[in-house]
């Protein structure tokens, strides 16, 4: 039997009572067994899903689409169906699988592990800049970003000497509180440079992702020269944003943790794996997405979610769902079980998760090798925790050894 939901609507992002838990209200609807109204920042009242089993079921059912330009879609910003709008992750049915089959070469579990050593060397070269810095320095600027966007860069073939473009665009798309007009010139910026070295692939062809897309599937009428351009940028955010917070977090995991630190060191090839998934499980970053639009009226733990009414799946609360996980609060880096959500469920779960996972195995046990003396260089609460984004994280992480 389906009911109706007089709850007042709370407003979303809700607020941490606790950086290192996600918001009571997510909790709170997880353990009513019942999607809940939310309240964003244009007034629309989309449903919040948390549970674990419920949030799986919305993001594999047909009847949910992904089109943030679907009437009633629970917008981030005013932006999102500009910048988004033509993205295939966006998309649904035949307007996405043909994309994201296209992408899916570059980043299957074995082309990951292809990159390993590339990525152990971006690893040992961040911590050696680290070391000829003054200290305290921020473990952020210095070490989460650097690695995901060397890989990123790498992987698409651009040059790193344009980073500081990808930063920004990268952070303002995931800014809750970005003005509209921010986000739009920054990913116009990001166009631009991405366009010229597609028209440069087009010239001087190499092995990587750009050059592959450009001279293989544009002349094939595959893409349009505007769709490589649009699927390179979506590599760049999707992939440099989420791990480079990911690190950071980890890391943070780590210093608070001498338990969990000390078993991951005491056998990193065993736990390198096991310790990622924990992280990925345990802080699940995405506050506020997977979002969606349901496409037709279908019930979600007894409530009716009509036809046009969005959706948002709190990824954190079922990746804490005790029906599932065993102490699902605590962080244990030994934890066998793989089942956690982080990076989604479906026909758009990320399609980079192979890539971030071998870049957080690498990371994180080799700078506690490398450091082991890596601690806090403030007080732990003054860290600034990035509540307004879409993609959870610290603004700065000061350290010292």
């Amino acid at each position: 039997m389906t009911r109706t939901d007089e709850t007042p609507a709370t407003p979303l992002p809700a607020p941490r009572a606790c950086p290192y838990a996600p918001p009571a209200f997510y909790t709170e609807t997880r353990a009513s067994g019942s999607p809940r109204r939310g309240r964003l920042w244009d007034g629309s009242e989309p449903w919040l899903v948390a549970g674990y089993d419920q949030v799986q079921q919305v993001l594999r059912d047909p009847r949910v689409g992904a089109d943030v330009t679907e009437p009633g879609f629970p917008n981030t910003s005013a932006a999102q169906p500009q910048v988004e709008g033509g993205m295939f992750f966006r998309k649904d049915g035949d307007e996405h699988m043909p994309i994201r089959r296209i992408l899916n070469p570059d980043f299957t579990a074995k082309r990951a592990q292809a990159w390993r050593p590339r990525i152990e060397e971006l690893v040992d070269e961040a911590i050696e800049a680290m070391l000829d810095q003054p200290r305290p320095l921020d473990l952020v600027r210095h070490f989460a970003l650097p690695i995901p966007t060397g890989a990123i860069c790498e992987l698409l073939g651009v040059d790193l000497v344009d980073s500081p473009i990808v930063t920004r665009a990268a952070h303002l798309a995931t800014d809750l509180a970005a003005p509209t007009e921010d986000k739009v010139a920054a990913m116009h910026e990001l166009n631009e440079v991405l366009a010229r070295y597609a028209k440069q692939k087009q010239q001087q062809p190499d092995d990587r992702l750009l050059s592959r897309l450009v001279n293989r599937h544009l002349p094939s009428g595959e893409l349009t020269f505007e769709q490589v351009v649009r699927l390179a940028q979506l590599v760049i955010g999707a992939g440099h944003e989420t791990t480079a917070n990911m690190l950071s977090l980890g890391v943070l995991a780590l210093i608070r943790d001498e338990e969990q630190r000390v078993e991951l060191l005491s056998d990193p090839d065993t736990y390198a794996a096991t310790c990622a998934e924990e992280m990925l499980r345990y802080w699940t970053i995405v506050q506020t997405e997977p979002r969606r639009c349901a496409l037709a009226d279908l019930e979600v733990g007894g409530r009716l979610i009509k036809a046009g009414e969005g959706i948002i799946c709190s990824l954190a609360a079922a990746n804490r769902d005790p029906a599932v996980f065993a102490a699902p609060e605590e962080l244990d880096v030994t934890r066998a079980e793989r089942r956690h959500l982080a990076f989604g469920h479906g026909v758009h779960q990320c399609l980079g998760q192979n890539l971030a996972r071998v870049e957080l195995q690498a990371a994180l046990p080799r700078l506690f090798q490398r450091l082991p003396e890596l601690r806090l260089a403030v007080p732990e609460d003054q860290l600034r925790f990035r509540d307004s984004h879409i993609v959870y994280g610290l603004h700065e992480l000061p350290v010292t050894w």
